[in-house]
């Protein structure tokens, strides 16, 4: 069965206003489903970016700019929008959505050679493509403080790395020890058991490694449609550390995974431990959630959609007792752009080189 899965640019059809654009200025941009405000919208003009909307959704463009713009939100559809057709106040954009079974049949087969399969593609990746412009969204918060925070497109040159817009600030408080982020704040060095730069390829997920290679930690069921295999799991209840509860959406016909989602139940008292030179930091996982999507392109081969991961933990002891730690990051293909002005950047250290 083939999929109509595939990412498109969205073109919007908007309500006609008498203005023309030369005279609108102010633009919100809303979700489409229930029109609540999005802030931190990106608009890009020939390869710039021009403005970001604020936290009413709210955006003021210049009107010297080019026929059209790129807007870009992560857990949306990146859009392109004609400034010459727009005549109204508002846009709208249409979150990336999750795969339905059509049909569910639960299954007595044997699991292990599909899991086989799913971690094999997982690790060598041979048959997913690598997109090269992505946007990363990135923040670690706690407090009123950030640790970490990106909201920029990026671009991948084969043999070269990673480039990355020089329009918009990234903060960056950690160094790395070993390869692990320690973070500085109030003059206090904290770290956690996740790395939460996500430096990681964008496409791939550490949970779906886990979930797929340690099967002794869950229990799984297998349904099916006319073309998917759904894989759900459940963890032991001996496993305390990763008890990840979800799904993995699989084709039927190579095995390769279309959508994988993963959380962890709020109100367990699950909780993880990490040494930090000579003080063992204790954390309680308030919520963790993984989630990735691909598309199976005419080739036969996966494009990523989306890469979402959200956590937040309560610190236990230390300096930061009781405080409150919340990352948010997103991953997502973007259209492409000139990339002739970004510059070499370090995805392990966040520094431009």
């Amino acid at each position: 069965m083939k999929r109509s899965l595939f990412k498109s640019v969205l073109f919007l059809a908007l309500p006609v206003i008498s203005n023309t654009y030369a005279q609108k200025t102010l633009i919100q941009v809303l979700d489409k489903g229930d029109h609540a405000p999005l802030p931190h919208v990106l608009f890009y003009a020939n390869a710039k970016a021009i403005a970001t909307s604020d936290a009413h959704g709210s955006v003021t463009l210049p009107n010297t700019i080019s026929d059209s713009v790129t807007v870009v939100k992560e857990d949306y559809y990146d859009t392109i929008i004609n400034l010459r057709q727009l005549n109204a106040d508002q846009i709208f954009l249409r979150k990336i959505g999750t795969t339905q079974l059509t049909e569910v049949v639960v299954l007595k087969r044997n699991i292990q050679d599909i899991l086989d399969q799913v971690y094999a593609h997982a690790t060598s990746l041979k048959n997913i493509n690598f997109p090269k412009y992505i946007h990363t969204f990135n923040v670690l918060s706690t407090r009123s403080d950030t640790l970490l925070f990106m909201n920029n497109r990026l671009c991948f040159v084969k043999g070269k790395g990673c480039f990355i817009e020089q329009e918009h600030q990234i903060i960056s408080h950690f160094t790395l020890e070993n390869n692990i982020p320690v973070f500085d704040l109030d003059h206090f060095k904290i770290s956690f058991n996740n790395n939460f730069t996500h430096a990681n390829s964008p496409i791939n997920s550490l949970e779906l490694l886990y979930v797929a290679r340690y099967r002794d930690e869950f229990v799984y069921t297998i349904s099916e449609d006319d073309g998917l295999y759904k894989v759900s799991f459940t963890p032991q209840r001996s496993n305390k550390s990763y008890p990840y509860s979800g799904y993995i959406m699989i084709d039927k016909e190579d095995l390769g995974v279309y959508e994988f989602s993963a959380q962890i139940s709020s109100g367990q008292n699950y909780k993880r431990n990490l040494a930090l030179h000579d003080e063992i930091l204790n954390f309680q996982i308030l919520n963790e959630s993984s989630y990735i999507r691909y598309e199976k392109n005419e080739n036969g081969n996966y494009d990523l959609v989306k890469y979402a991961y959200d956590c937040g933990l309560k610190a236990l002891n230390g300096h930061f007792k009781n405080a409150v730690f919340v990352n948010k990051c997103r991953k997502e293909p973007t259209p492409d752009f000139d990339a002739s002005s970004c510059v070499l950047f370090n995805v392990m250290t966040y520094a431009k080189k």
